[in-house]
């Protein structure tokens, strides 16, 4: 980075405020996504499929498959921050 070139302002995501860092105006707020951690629920049939075939297709299907993002960080100044957080959904 260019030494004279000033960062970028950090805003809120919500109103567009620009927000200074060290006066404690607004949070960070780190949202993190996951698939379902619990395992699945088998009955008599699934025992008799060949998972090992199916896991090297999925394998194969995957090779060429790029990350998602699961993470998001966004940042809030205290009001938008009081209305996101009692209505996070919108």
């Amino acid at each position: 980075m260019d030494p004279e070139q000033e960062p970028a302002p950090t805003l809120c995501a919500r109103c567009v405020k620009e927000l200074t860092p060290g006066r404690s105006e607004f949070y960070v707020v780190e949202i993190q996504a996951k698939a379902d951690p619990t395992p699945p629920v088998l009955d008599v049939a699934d025992m008799s499929r060949d998972y090992k075939t199916e896991i090297n297709a999925l394998v194969a299907e995957l090779e060429n498959v790029t990350p998602q993002i699961q993470r998001l960080t966004i940042h809030l100044c205290m009001a938008c921050y009081a209305g996101w957080i009692e209505k996070p959904a919108g």
